[in-house]
């Protein structure tokens, strides 16, 4: 290990097997969630796809995906499936730090009747602290509680993050 800057004046060669992960991460919820009506509701995530450098835990704010240990540039995103019974307006944020903005999108449900119906988010991060979260959230103003599901038969309720450059 090393403390402070290194100078190698020739080659290096590593005698072990070196892994060297780009911090990422993909988290699902594993049940529906209830969204009641016109709230918004924060998505807590309690399945891993996988997450490496610290960035999510299903046990501690399970709702973060966290840049614990990277800071520089990420892209990240989320999908939500939703279960909806009737026209609405359909709403999902990223949050940064729980106080700014990031992505968001806002889709009407033109359909009447019950239907399945995907939201998907992207953006890009500069993160400049190894403290940064996003978290996500959902809203509809449908007049009744609305369900979304795990996952639908093309879509599935997720959100990930990976570094993409320094």
């Amino acid at each position: 290990s090393f403390s402070g800057a290194v100078t190698f004046g020739g080659p290096v060669t590593l005698s072990t097997t070196t892994s060297l992960q780009v911090p990422a991460v993909q988290v699902k919820v594993s049940a529906d969630v209830n969204v009641a009506n016109a709230t918004w509701t924060g998505l807590s995530w309690d399945s891993q796809e996988f997450s490496n450098a610290g960035m999510h835990s299903t046990t501690s704010n399970s709702s973060r995906v966290t840049f614990a240990q990277s800071t520089g540039l990420y892209a990240y995103g989320a999908n939500t499936a939703w279960r909806i019974a009737g026209p609405c307006n359909l709403e999902m944020r990223v949050r940064i730090n729980d106080t700014s903005a990031g992505a968001s999108i806002v889709n009407s449900v033109p359909a009447t009747g019950s239907t399945a119906f995907a939201l998907s988010v992207t953006g890009l991060l500069r993160v400049a602290s190894t403290a940064d979260y996003i978290t996500v959230l959902v809203r509809h103003d449908a007049g009744s509680s609305q369900s979304i599901a795990a996952a639908s038969s093309l879509y599935v309720t997720e959100c990930w993050a990976h570094k993409v450059s320094v």
